[in-house]
């Protein structure tokens, strides 16, 4: 499965947000018909080296078991005005795999 159309509020790479708690949506697509999202997992971090290391210094939701892809609330630390943040998520299949993580947003 892979994950693309990231979203935060609707918006892709929005330049501003002004929700205190942002959502976040994405699209998948796989080359089975029957494949389904089982789990998920978001990162959120103040740069884009930090994401890249896979570390999510703003927010990491860990594993959440969901096949939830739209309008999930952040719930990381308190969110600066004027600041730029990145994100990236991955997801788990029916059969427990995860994909790998999406392009940085």
């Amino acid at each position: 499965m892979t994950l693309s159309d990231l979203r935060c509020e609707y918006a892709e790479n929005p330049l501003a947000v002004e929700a205190d708690r942002p959502r976040f949506s994405w699209a998948l697509t796989s080359d089975s018909r029957d494949q389904r999202q089982s789990a998920y997992q978001i990162l959120v971090a103040g740069s884009r080296d930090a994401l890249t290391a896979d570390n999510g210094d703003k927010w990491d939701s860990s594993r959440v078991e969901s096949d939830r892809s739209v309008n999930i609330p952040y719930a990381g630390a308190k969110l600066q005005s004027g600041e730029t943040y990145y994100w990236k998520a991955r997801v788990w299949d029916k059969h427990g795999h995860a994909s790998s993580w999406s392009k940085p947003a």
